[in-house]
């Protein structure tokens, strides 16, 4: 769940930063100050790394666990087999 939810709360996070400049930009009336412009991409850089930090991780840690899952469906599947195999096998009734 945070591996898909973490993305897209980065990129909203760029989405306002960026709103919040375009904002200032306009309301400067021509006067445009780099600060005001560097503070939004700030912002929004800042967040979409934050996602990103969160995704990542979760990402990889549902890739391991997901081949983790497989490995132990697939030693389970093995044991139950042999089991059946095992019932299925005639039994000695001499003794």
């Amino acid at each position: 769940m945070a591996a898909r939810v973490a993305p897209l709360l980065g990129l909203l996070g760029t989405v306002i930063g960026m709103i919040q400049t375009f904002s200032r930009l306009s309301a400067a009336n021509g006067a445009i100050d780099m600060t005001m412009l560097a503070d939004g991409i700030w912002q929004a850089l800042l967040t979409t790394a934050a996602g990103l930090l969160i995704a990542i991780p979760a990402v990889i840690a549902q890739s391991g666990f997901l081949r983790r899952e497989k490995h132990v469906n697939f030693v389970l599947s093995r044991l139950a087999n042999r089991v059946l195999m095992v019932d299925a096998q005639p039994r000695d009734r001499s003794a």
